[in-house]
């Protein structure tokens, strides 16, 4: 098996700047979506930070070491190492203490995939014309200027405890990475839907951002598409 990807981010037809961030390294299988918070462009900073840093640090890891015997303890600390890092820089600037940001890991090798994450950024399986979500959103959805208030971020000051989730894929698979920005927007039916058997990972992102944009786009929009292939 193999896999081909593409990637898209878009501010959106709201905001005025993009906090979202996208790392990606098909050489290593490293796929990474982040999605800043705070003000005075603390977002974007956090985001590309946070990325940037988890990327590295796991390429470099695998590059010396090769596959790790427990990926689940690799990631988690990696995710944690960086959480501080964050959260000192924010701390050693005023305009950006509030600053932080949601971080989708995804690490695949074939056949096995491993997601680690923190925030309400997500990966879902479309397999078999259905859709599943394969990440917890850390996030307390009320109403109004509550909606989406994060529990947990890269950048907190305590531990970070990021969830893990490992899974098998087949052939003809697809893994859909996302910030809010996209599923807020569109229904789980509607991403599904706009799937079809011919579809190629650039066609489906520039759909799913087209999507997105038309239903409102009131954020910025991510998405990372990978598909696998027999061979």
């Amino acid at each position: 098996m193999n896999i081909i990807t593409a990637y898209l981010s878009d501010v959106g037809s709201k905001r005025d700047h993009n906090e979202d961030y996208i790392w990606v390294d098909d050489k290593t299988g490293i796929y990474i979506v982040a999605d800043g918070l705070g003000g005075y462009e603390a977002g974007e900073i956090a985001s590309k930070m946070a990325a940037d840093m988890v990327g590295q640090i796991l390429a470099l890891h695998l590059s010396q070491n090769g596959s790790s015997t427990n990926i689940k303890v690799l990631l988690t600390n990696i995710l944690e190492t960086v959480n501080k890092a964050i959260y000192s820089a924010a701390q050693q600037n005023q305009q950006q203490q509030d600053m932080s940001t949601t971080l989708m890991l995804v690490l695949v090798q074939l056949p096995h995939v491993y997601i680690c994450h923190a925030g309400d950024t997500r990966t879902y399986l479309l397999r078999n014309q259905t859709i599943s979500r394969l990440t917890t959103d850390d996030s307390w959805l009320g109403g109004g200027k509550l909606r989406h208030v994060l529990t947990k971020a890269v950048g907190q000051e305590h531990a970070l405890e990021p969830e893990f989730v490992e899974l098998t894929v087949q052939p003809e698979d697809w893994l859909l990475l996302c910030s809010d920005g996209l599923w807020d927007m569109l229904q789980d039916e509607q991403i599904l839907n706009l799937l079809s058997p011919q579809s190629m990972p650039k066609d489906y992102v520039k759909l799913l951002i087209a999507a997105a944009n038309q239903a409102g786009g009131h954020d910025n929009i991510s998405a990372i598409a990978l598909k696998v292939l027999a061979n």
